[in-house]
């Protein structure tokens, strides 16, 4: 594999990465405690959050995608890769914890997406029309 095609694939890995971590501890660690604030002075203020998650996600999932397929396009051409479920030397067991940690991050993502934001809209709806 050419040193050119490498290096393109190690620059979208990389940027995918600062989009989906750098987002997801900026939404943490700034967003949710300022929200957290001005929602016990103004529940109205749900919708901004409502529509910062839908610009978001989005990107998040762009993001992931990216991040599969020029992983598994690096992890390939890394010279340590010895195969799929191949784990003889140090390398292939720390990528192995690394995709364990991304799956997890990934199915809390969907979990949080497909699951807890839907509800979260439904009581914020309900509370908004007296009925929560």
């Amino acid at each position: 594999m050419s040193q050119e095609l490498r290096a393109i694939s190690l620059f979208f890995h990389i940027s995918a990465t600062v989009v989906w971590i750098g987002g997801l501890v900026i939404t943490v660690l700034l967003v949710w405690p300022e929200v957290n604030r001005a929602l016990a002075e103004s529940p109205s203020l749900y919708r901004l959050l409502l529509r910062l998650r839908k610009r978001f996600q989005p990107l998040s999932n762009i993001s992931l995608a990216v991040l599969v397929v020029t992983g598994l396009f690096q992890m390939t051409a890394d010279p340590n890769y010895n195969g799929a479920l191949n784990f003889d030397n140090t390398w292939s067991k720390v990528i192995l914890l690394k995709h364990v940690i991304i799956v997890v991050m990934a199915a809390s993502g969907l979990i949080l997406q497909n699951v807890i934001s839907p509800a979260l809209e439904r009581t914020t709806l309900l509370r908004e029309k007296g009925k929560g």
